[in-house]
């Protein structure tokens, strides 16, 4: 089964902590998760001290579906309020997996 794999790439504004970038996270993952199709959600920071956000989604459809009601969603504005830019989004259908 193929799944897809949404991946954003972001910088936090002047200092928000990882504490409270992940306790903003954590938070908006209580929606992600009422989410239709939502798989999993595992979050990076790069060494740089920019962060990989990684949501896997049964679907594109479903990805899409929750990306036009995420912003808005009141779990998550705390999570968008730590984030300055968003320096890349993007799509990708897995092919491997396990």
């Amino acid at each position: 089964m193929s799944t897809t794999i949404e991946i954003a790439e972001f910088e936090t504004v002047a200092g928000a902590t990882e504490d409270v970038v992940l306790t903003a996270a954590q938070q908006a993952g209580l929606f992600l998760a009422r989410q239709p199709g939502f798989l999993g959600r595992p979050l990076a920071r790069r060494p740089e001290g920019d962060w990989v956000d990684i949501v896997e989604w049964a679907s594109p459809e479903a990805a899409q579906a929750a990306a036009q009601t995420f912003p808005a969603a009141p779990e998550a504005a705390a999570f968008m309020g730590v984030i300055a830019s968003v320096s890349r989004m993007s799509h990708a259908g897995t092919r491997l997996s396990g």
